[in-house]
């Protein structure tokens, strides 16, 4: 008895896929989402999360031990170069904290010649780099040298222009650092009769952040608050090292993720040439890339260390077929689309080419004006009618 229940379910599901298969080859069709094949636009992109960062951040210092004053400034405040902003009273006989900054001073202005020196020497290895570059890239266009020759060369321009970049900061940081010496050095008979030192700002922009407002003791180094020009911020996003790759100074970068509306470009100024390890959410150990990126124009309101998603385009074409990447489906090597012609689907191979998260770039198979199965289910095949 359970072996002919058995069967005449087995008949049943027989019977009901036969009745299924003739509705849908012979009678009103399967419904499919459809979608016709078009040149248009395409971008291929890196997406990645990244941070703002100031370019020029003065970390600011109590030159001497002393007594700290109470900070009236408060974070975000704005502030010109030149003007005070914070005061440390010394004893009058620190005679030693004197020749600190005395030689404090001697110091940040050694370093500034000496990275003067190095700027020299890196605008002459850039110069030379970018007439190295211009020529092989000449002789990759004759097919002359081998591609892997003109990424070498390229690879070497680049590090040579942030080395000079590292250089140009560098120096910025060193000389905001001996004038800071030149307003603490001054440590004559009138300083010691007012008692205390006056540290002034380096920049005209605006307070980051400070350590404590309170009055107290401070040691000399200490440091008592961040100063930077906002109006000189970059991103930083970092990127899969295979992915980094892909990426070349100049790059276009479509910023998002700061509110509805307010999206930003940019371009790549360079990828740093050291990766770095890092676990993503599910604990997987990644080998990653900071890509340094500058605004074309900064939102209001967008400060340090905001938060941003950024797609950087590796490849872009205008006027090529393209299809949505949901439509393909693959069998062993070969890729496949549905295609409907006169409400029957064929199924057709071809050959795509570049592709995004969403669209694919079509080198064979297709023409313009064809109409595609956009979501391919298991019950598309070969023959069955598509109903509009």
């Amino acid at each position: 008895m359970k072996r002919r229940n058995r069967l005449y379910l087995a008949l049943f599901v027989l019977l009901t896929i036969a009745v299924f298969v003739v509705v849908v080859m012979q009678g009103g069709g399967m419904t499919a989402e459809t979608y016709r094949v078009q040149s248009q636009e395409l971008e291929v992109t890196v997406r990645g999360e990244g941070m703002t960062r100031v370019i020029d951040r003065y970390v600011m210092t109590a030159p001497v031990s002393g007594q700290l004053q109470r900070i009236s400034l408060l974070p975000g405040d704005e502030v010109e170069a030149g003007v005070s902003l914070f005061r440390i009273s010394i004893p009058m006989e620190t005679r030693q904290s004197r020749q600190v900054a005395e030689a404090r001073l001697e110091a940040a202005s050694a370093r500034v010649q000496q990275i003067d020196g190095q700027l020299v020497e890196a605008r002459e290895i850039v110069e030379q780099a970018e007439r190295d570059l211009a020529r092989m890239i000449s002789l990759a266009e004759q097919d002359i040298v081998a591609p892997a020759e003109l990424e070498q060369v390229e690879r070497n321009a680049s590090s040579s222009f942030l080395r000079l970049d590292v250089l140009k900061a560098t120096l910025r940081a060193a000389k905001a650092e001996e004038q800071s010496a030149k307003a603490l050095a001054p440590t004559n008979e009138a300083t010691r009769e007012n008692g205390g030192i006056d540290v002034s700002s380096p920049v005209t922009g605006h307070v980051l952040r400070i350590t404590d407002r309170s009055a107290r003791p401070v040691l000399a180094g200490e440091p008592i608050m961040d100063v930077a020009d906002m109006q000189r911020l970059e991103l930083i996003v970092d990127v899969l090292s295979e992915d980094a790759l892909r990426i070349r100074s100049g790059n276009t970068v479509h910023i998002s993720g700061w509110g509805e509306g307010m999206s930003v470009s940019g371009r790549v100024r360079y990828v740093e040439p050291a990766a770095f390890t890092k676990y993503s959410a599910l604990g997987v150990e990644e080998q990653r890339v900071n890509v340094v990126i500058d605004l074309d124009r900064l939102p209001e309101s967008i400060g340090d260390g905001f938060r941003a998603d950024a797609d950087i385009v590796v490849w872009s074409e205008n006027d090529i077929l393209t299809i949505p990447v949901s439509a393909m489906f693959r069998e062993g090597e070969q890729w496949y689309v549905f295609v409907v012609a006169d409400d029957l689907v064929e199924r057709r191979a071809i050959t795509p080419g570049s592709r995004s998260s969403m669209d694919a770039h079509v080198l064979d198979g297709l023409q313009e004006g064809d109409e595609l199965i956009r979501y391919p289910s298991s019950e598309i095949a070969d023959g069955v009618r598509i109903r509009r």
